[in-house]
């Protein structure tokens, strides 16, 4: 008897819990029509490996116009089982699962048959919240409530909830006698059932239902690359292939403070590791896995352009190892966060302090720290790259050397440049043309160097920063901080740049400086005095855009950060200027950047009202208006004026150092 089997069967014949039959052919054993028995209290399984639910209201819209007045054809739906009890679904859920809301949703309304039980789980209590509208604030027992919210570990709430919201108003709004058309033309449309028999034991039974998978869906449509790796990694072992991959959704649903896509994620493995069993001759590849270029591999073998990637792939365990990898870079990242400001005990487990007889000093090891944690923590995601590949060809090379470690430094200047630099010229390209080369660590050296002496011109300062695509109130306030640090630790020796560790260890350690927002406050207003008594302005929808522009940043002592509260600029050039004056050893601005920043400042912001211009005026309302007037007016232009001083202040920033 062949392995899978497959025959036209109705809806109604497919959900309905009762025993059926589906006719098929068996073309091995025996040419005439066999019978498959669907038993009755046999439950469909959408495994916890598979995908977040993926349609959207407009799939759902198109799918009960096409059966509101005729049955169709519904295509394919592939299962899997090794007891007739209890089926797989392999491809077909979101079929599968908005026909069953559809059916649950008729029932309010006419006798609809016994149902077979579908378990979802990727969404355990999918029952249960469909019976509650999948609003889980019904629920009043908040330990019940969070086990709820723990264990939808795809975040699909929501997108279920648009779905059965839409089916409802769909069905609902029907008048009677088309509510029974619907569901008559829905139990009599079709599928093509194929159902693959498996035996647990054998891995080759699993690859064979796999392949139809595969066959069946690759790059169409309705699959996006993510589907297609992990079938092949399905096909290598299909066990530890779906272990794997349920971690890697539960810990992704883990680290909320990390944005890694998995597209992206996984994109960036195959660039940082599919070329070494290719000789390195694969020169790009595009965001959906294919060749940008004709590719010879060292066997003589000719590919073209626009060839998926994994048609190259003959390794039969890279797809296992790209799961084992990625979750252990997850759990890697996941310890780091968990770090919050220094290094903890389970992260430097992480790092080699010996390597090649070679020890590690404590400031590289903690460096390594700040330098992760910080690429980690910002919304960037093209940097990741890099960090993968120091992940995977450092970190997790027992064989890596001093200075191979040391090549955090190159990583964080580059990764730092790109999330500060000008957003139009984003791309992964040249990041990746340096992971996907044999000697990459040669080439993000040369990489870093060729930008090094252009690092005080690439900044931008004057454009929002964003974090997962909005600006806050503190979303520059990081990216600020590693672009002092990195202007702080570079000495100029002649015409070349030296890294000082131990004064970048130092910027990123201390708790005696932070990130002030020194021209657009986080509390949005500013207050001044009259004859004692606070005046206060709320900034204007167009300054508070502003708060998270760099040039907003200064790194400044803790102390006198302290005393500026939310004074207006001119206030809080006076009492810097005057700090510094009785504190003349203070190290007040840490780094260059916020000298230069702050004495441009200086030199720009020149008409705030004074205090003794404020005391001049005639009422506490003639000083509230000359404070708003100065905002509204002549702060706009200043600004202005400040953001062009910075761009034409060409001196090289690491000289003021």
């Amino acid at each position: 008897m062949s392995e899978t089997i497959s025959g036209i069967i109705t809806i109604k014949i497919l959900m309905e819990n009762k025993a059926s039959a589906m006719g098929y052919v068996d073309y091995v054993d025996d040419s005439s029509v066999q019978k498959w028995e669907l038993i009755k209290d046999r439950e469909y399984i959408i495994p916890g490996y598979q995908r977040e639910i993926r349609w959207k209201r407009q799939n759902v819209q198109t799918l009960l116009d096409d059966v509101l007045n005729n049955s169709k054809f519904l295509g394919n739906i592939l299962l899997s089982t090794a007891q007739k009890n209890l089926y797989e679904i392999m491809d077909g859920q979101q079929r599968i699962t908005v026909i069953l809301m559809i059916l649950e949703r008729l029932k309010k309304y006419l006798d609809v048959i016994p149902l077979c039980k579908l378990q979802n789980n990727t969404f355990p209590n999918f029952a249960k919240e469909l019976e509650m509208d999948f609003q889980i604030d019904r629920i009043e027992d908040p330990v019940v409530k969070d086990l709820y919210i723990e264990q939808d570990v795809l975040n699909q709430r929501e997108k279920l909830s648009q779905l059965w919201m839409c089916i409802c108003t769909y069905v609902d709004n029907l008048p009677p006698d088309t509510r029974s058309n619907l569901l008559e033309n829905l139990l009599d449309s079709e599928i093509n059932l194929l159902i693959t028999k498996v035996n647990p034991q054998k891995n080759s039974s699993r690859r064979l239902c796999v392949d139809y998978f595969i066959d069946i869906n690759n790059k169409s449509e309705s699959l996006d690359y993510i589907d297609i790796l992990k079938a092949y990694a399905f096909r290598e072992r299909f066990d530890k292939a779906t272990t794997a991959w349920i971690q890697i959704q539960a810990q992704e649903k883990v680290m909320t403070e990390f944005y890694y896509p998995k597209e992206v994620m996984f994109l960036h493995y195959i660039l940082c590791r599919v070329n070494k069993g290719l000789g390195y001759k694969v020169k790009k590849i595009s965001d959906d896995l294919r060749l940008q270029s004709e590719v010879i591999l060292p066997t003589g073998k000719k590919y073209l352009k626009g060839t998926d990637i994994e048609v190259l792939i003959t390794d039969t365990s890279f797809y296992q190892n790209m799961l084992s990898c990625l979750l252990a870079f997850q759990k890697f990242i996941d310890v780091t966060l968990k770090s919050k400001t220094h290094p903890d005990e389970a992260f430097l487990a992480y790092i080699n302090t010996n390597p090649n007889g070679n020890k590690l000093d404590f400031d590289t090891k903690s460096n390594i720290f700040f330098i992760v944690n910080s690429i980690v923590r910002s919304s960037d995601v093209v940097p990741r790259l890099l960090l993968m590949k120091y992940y995977l060809d450092v970190i997790c090379d027992i064989s890596s050397t001093k200075d191979d470690y040391k090549l955090i430094y190159d990583i964080n200047f580059l990764a730092t440049c790109f999330s500060a630099g000008n957003p139009n010229a984003k791309s992964r390209a040249s990041y990746s043309s340096i992971v996907m080369k044999e000697k990459w660590k040669d080439a993000l050296k040369r990489s870093a160097t060729s930008v090094k002496n252009q690092f005080h011109k690439k900044i931008q300062y004057g454009r929002e920063v964003q974090y997962k695509g909005k600006a806050t109130a503190t979303s520059g306030e990081y990216l600020a901080k590693r672009v002092a640090a990195v202007a702080y630790s570079y000495v100029r020796s002649g015409t070349s740049l030296k890294f000082d560790e131990k004064k970048y260890n130092r910027f990123c350690s201390s708790l005696d400086h932070n990130a002030e927002h020194f021209l657009i406050n986080q509390s949005y207003s500013v207050t001044a005095k009259y004859h004692g008594n606070t005046i206060k302005y709320e900034y204007s929808p167009e300054l508070r855009g502003w708060i998270s522009y760099l040039s907003n940043y200064l790194i400044i002592n803790e102390d006198i950060n302290g005393l500026l509260g939310n004074a207006c600029i001119g206030d809080k050039i006076r009492i810097i200027d005057k700090y510094m004056e009785s504190h003349p050893d203070a190290c007040v601005l840490v780094d260059p950047i916020s000298k230069r920043n702050y004495k441009l400042a200086k030199d720009s912001f020149i008409s705030c009202p004074s205090p003794e211009e404020l005391d001049a005026c005639v009422s506490i309302e003639s000083a509230q208006e000359l404070l708003t007037n100065y905002y509204e007016g002549a702060f706009k232009t200043e600004f202005v004026s400040y953001l062009n001083a910075i761009k034409v202040y060409t001196e090289d920033i690491f000289s003021l150092s």
